[in-house]
């Protein structure tokens, strides 16, 4: 019987506990590095998905100005509450960033209300919006570190 218990205490399967520990350190740098990277590649996403959003905005807006025939000889200003009234757009449309970043994940705020009155400058010789770097920028924000 003893003999027995010392052929289990001598065989030497298993890990010891420098290989255990190394195995951790290896997986704690993989994810330092890992989780970082992901979180900044989904808020790019998110950033590129909503420049997206008030680029078809601004081409809606640039259409709304052609179709209504409203050309002067200065810039025509078209607000998103306008387009929604006109159903160019849809008003409930969110924006994963808005209010300059603030997650809009449960979609609850709608760009048809929270963004109503932001202006569209439609330029009167072109016929596109001139100011749509603005507008993003007052719309979502800067984009994220490292873009």
């Amino acid at each position: 019987m003893v003999s027995r218990i010392r052929k289990v205490l001598n065989n030497k399967k298993g890990f010891t506990l420098i290989e255990l520990m190394t195995v951790l350190v290896i997986l704690g740098v993989i994810m330092g590095i890992g989780i970082p990277r992901y979180v900044a590649v989904q808020d790019q996403a998110e950033y590129d998905a909503d420049v997206a959003t008030i680029n078809s905005i601004a081409k809606a807006a640039e259409t709304y100005v052609a179709i209504k025939n409203v050309y002067a000889d200065s810039d025509v200003g078209v607000k998103i509450s306008e387009l929604v009234t006109a159903k160019f757009i849809d008003g409930d449309i969110a924006l994963n960033r808005a209010d300059g970043g603030g997650r809009n994940k449960d979609g609850s705020e709608k760009i048809g209300t929270t963004h109503k009155d932001q202006v569209f400058t439609i330029d009167a010789e072109t016929g596109k919006c001139n100011d749509l770097a603005a507008v993003i920028i007052a719309m979502i924000g800067n984009p994220p570190m490292g873009s």
